[in-house]
């Protein structure tokens, strides 16, 4: 996963998430109790300053998070810059934040209609917020990165066309292609070939990379 591009970043993980992915390696954040942000985060951050400069804000989904703007404040008035990672599920508090942010990388899971199916999501608000949310992102002056991670029971070759025309109509340049990594044993994945395969077919859309490939 790209976390900042080309820099050097600190990852900070909260445990909030409008989701529940069946490929999330995150999911015991879900019950874990919140560290005092102010007093056990901040002062390490700071000590080590002169080494990270780059915070990026992830999840879960960090936009669901109550604090996240206060998070986001508070870094910047300690000289960080700040980015996040999000499903772009939530619209209104992206919009509240996005200037005050720089970069977003965003993980677009699957079509809208498997976000339904597979039980990824039964909120249409918040599925029809990730369109607005591209539109946001590209209006702004910000580094972004729109991947999806290529989990086989949410995402086909069809799946990742209408996702790439879906980015591709919005303005995107480049789309990024994660592979999965097995978090169960003998789970079905794709081949490297495989992948390679999507990212020549994809390229016929919209310029495709591909990551984690060994």
């Amino acid at each position: 996963m790209l976390d900042y591009p080309n820099e050097v970043s600190t990852v900070l993980f909260v445990g909030t998430c409008n989701l529940r992915c069946r490929f999330c390696q995150n999911l015991p954040l879900l019950s874990m109790k919140d560290l005092d942000f102010k007093n056990n985060i901040i002062p390490k951050l700071i000590s080590r300053k002169q080494m990270i400069d780059h915070i990026i804000i992830s999840g879960g989904e960090c936009l669901f998070d109550p604090k996240i703007k206060d998070y986001v404040t508070y870094l910047n008035d300690k000289g960080f810059k700040v980015g996040i990672h999000t499903n772009g599920m939530n619209f209104d508090i992206l919009k509240n934040i996005i200037d005050d942010i720089r970069f977003v990388g965003m993980d677009i899971k699957t079509t809208y209609e498997k976000y339904k199916s597979k039980k990824i999501s039964k909120n249409i608000n918040e599925i029809m917020n990730i369109e607005k949310s591209i539109s946001l992102i590209l209006s702004k002056n910000v580094k972004y990165d729109f991947r999806t991670t290529l989990y086989p029971d949410y995402v086909n070759l069809k799946d990742l066309k209408q996702i790439a025309i879906l980015l591709k109509l919005g303005g995107v340049k480049e789309y990024n292609l994660q592979k999965y990594i097995p978090i169960r044993e003998n789970e079905i994945n794709y081949s490297n070939e495989d992948i390679n395969n999507f990212k020549n077919e994809l390229d016929n859309i919209i310029k495709t990379n591909i990551r984690g490939l060994i």
